[in-house]
């Protein structure tokens, strides 16, 4: 280390420095603002102070990691001399100014679970890796907020400061310091890469600068030599078209089967159902219930067409984009590390995983190589939205009347894909699964009481309808709150952290069993049938707008042509020596 005296490095020490690094082969910082040390030597540019952030060990990264909590003091560069390139000086310069001290600060935030070593050995090292990782999939802006307002501005903070104003939240944190603590598991990716494996981020159409416009979807891969075991996760929903896609798969479940849902998963907490919960049941849904029809289709009309825009895919899955979403590019990121034909795995463990509707894109690909090859992968569904009637046909008029049968069976059972799923979800709850679910977070219930932060925020929203809660924002409000508590991984990582919530073997405090598979036509499944109602009275709202219109052109025109007339006959009655 250099001393720094009144605020400047002497020439001498410099001098005295560079001679020692050059004869010991290490690394050194300087601190860029404390002298100009190109005056002794020749000065390139590095890499932006940004991008060594990302590398453990560079000393770049530990200088600024140790500055970043010093008030009044913004690192703009960084200086770093190596022997590999004896006479030269590397500045790194930050690109960002302020947001590299937040950045710095995020790293220091991070939070490692105890006790845990990321890896593919046993099913609960699995199962914590995939989460993980599966977290690393969401960008910084998620956190931080959309960058304009063209989408919600809000952060982390803000968006759930009815979460931290109860004060149980998943890393024990207020909300500014959880938003820097939310890149908590990105240890994940690198304590894989110091064991040699291989962590590639994916992203399949436009990334679109990680905001909310982007389309596609996003993945991951990890090659672990050691473990012979290669790793594929999808993430879940983020942008719009991730919102899009759902409309596909649950719209008509949301309409149809999700009140019910919502008060069968509040019994299976262990709750019982109130009277203001009944209450809410009889409640009409006909206003909610239509714009959340109306708002689906306009959100999807151009769904097919925006994926086919943002992605450069052969014919063969291009076509089926309007009809089958995110279908063809789930496969498409499958084949990229699966290849049809392939004479062998690239490992000997071969493992599937997603978040959310990422869990869909995990299971239905399990489903489909299972169908395809012969293989059964082991699959880990974490949250992941259910499968088997949104397999069987799409909600939106215009896609696949038979869902993804052509490529998958859901109707039977798949026991090597196991969703992990709080009681408490209505996300993951929508819709079944086709193989093993554990139930994890019983024991947290239980020790709340339905007074507890999670009951209480929940309960909230038992008895209303799935339109009522996705569309009315006194209702939306809880209901993302609940979700904070049980659809997000951070909360599943704070309990799984206990070995009696998630066990060596994978199992958890509330079990694992089997999912029951309904068969074709079951009543358990959405009907897909018309709203007629809705219809009408979007028949109706279209004649009246066209009636408006037309009377608003025929005013004009009959305003255009009185003025004209009348001017006319002015100007005939203006004596001649006007």
């Amino acid at each position: 280390l250099l001393e720094v005296r009144q605020g400047h490095l002497t020439r001498q020490l410099i001098r005295d420095a560079c001679t020692s690094v050059m004869r010991s082969g290490t690394v050194l910082a300087v601190l860029g603002a404390a002298v100009e040390p190109w005056e002794l030597l020749e000065v390139r540019q590095g890499q932006p102070l940004e991008r060594l952030l990302t590398q453990r060990d560079h000393p770049a990264r530990r200088l600024v990691e140790k500055t970043a909590a010093t008030e009044g003091l913004l690192v703009q560069s960084v200086y770093t001399l190596h022997s590999s390139t004896p006479g030269v000086v590397w500045k790194h310069d930050s690109v960002a100014g302020r947001r590299l001290k937040e950045q710095a600060r995020k790293l220091e935030h991070k939070w490692v679970l105890d006790d845990f070593t990321p890896g593919f050995g046993s099913e609960r090292q699995r199962v914590l890796t995939s989460m993980g990782l599966l977290h690393e999939l969401y960008p910084d802006i998620m956190y931080e907020g959309q960058p304009d307002d063209t989408h919600d501005t809000n952060a982390w903070a803000s968006w759930y400061a009815d979460v931290f104003s109860k004060g149980v939240s998943s890393t024990g944190e207020t909300g500014a310091d959880e938003e820097l603590k939310q890149l908590q598991s990105a240890n994940v990716s690198e304590a894989l890469e110091a064991a040699d494996a291989t962590h590639e981020d994916v992203f399949l159409g436009n990334r679109a600068s990680d905001t909310a416009d982007q389309i596609g979807i996003a993945a991951a891969t990890v090659v672990h030599p050691s473990e012979d075991t290669l790793w594929l996760g999808f993430r879940g929903t983020y942008s719009d078209i991730g919102e899009a896609n759902i409309m596909y798969l649950y719209r008509d479940w949301m309409v149809e089967k999700m009140r019910q849902q919502m008060v069968d998963d509040w019994k299976s907490g262990g709750f019982e159902v109130t009277s203001e919960m009944e209450a809410r049941q009889e409640e009409g849904d006909f206003t909610s219930r239509c714009y959340l029809r109306l708002g689906a289709y306009w959100l999807t009309q151009s769904h097919g067409s925006s994926l086919a825009d943002a992605v450069d895919l052969p014919a063969e899955y291009e076509d089926r984009l309007s009809e089958e979403g995110f279908w063809p590019l789930v496969q498409a990121v499958v084949r990229d590390v699966l290849p049809a034909g392939r004479d062998a795995d690239p490992a000997g463990t071969v493992l599937l995983a997603g978040h959310s509707q990422g869990g869909f894109n995990a299971a239905a690909a399990s489903m489909w190589l299972e169908k395809e090859e012969g293989k059964q992968y082991r699959t880990y569904s974490m949250m992941g939205t259910g499968t088997q009637c949104s397999s069987r046909q799409f909600s939106m008029t215009g896609t696949s009347e038979k869902g993804l049968t052509d490529y998958l069976d859901p109707t039977k059972a798949h026991p090597n894909i196991i969703t992990y799923q709080h009681p408490l979800d209505m996300y993951s709850k929508m819709d079944y699964q086709n193989g093993m679910v554990c139930t994890y977070g019983t024991a947290d219930l239980t020790e709340q009481g339905v007074g507890g932060a999670v009951p209480s925020v929940c309960s909230q929203y038992v008895g209303y309808s799935g339109p009522q809660v996705l569309v009315e924002e006194d209702k939306k409000t809880p209901a993302r709150n609940c979700r904070y508590y049980t659809h997000s991984l951070h909360y599943a990582l704070l309990l799984m952290q206990n070995t009696t919530v998630l066990q060596e073997d994978g199992t958890t405090d509330g079990g694992c069993s089997p999912a029951a598979i309904y068969p074709d036509g079951s009543t358990m499944c959405p009907t897909h049938e018309m709203d007629t109602a809705c219809t009408a009275a979007a028949v109706a709202a279209s004649a009246l707008a066209v009636g408006i219109i037309v009377a608003i052109i025929l005013g004009v025109v009959a305003c255009f042509c009185g003025t004209s007339v009348a001017c006319y006959c002015c100007r005939k009655k203006k004596p001649a020596n006007a």
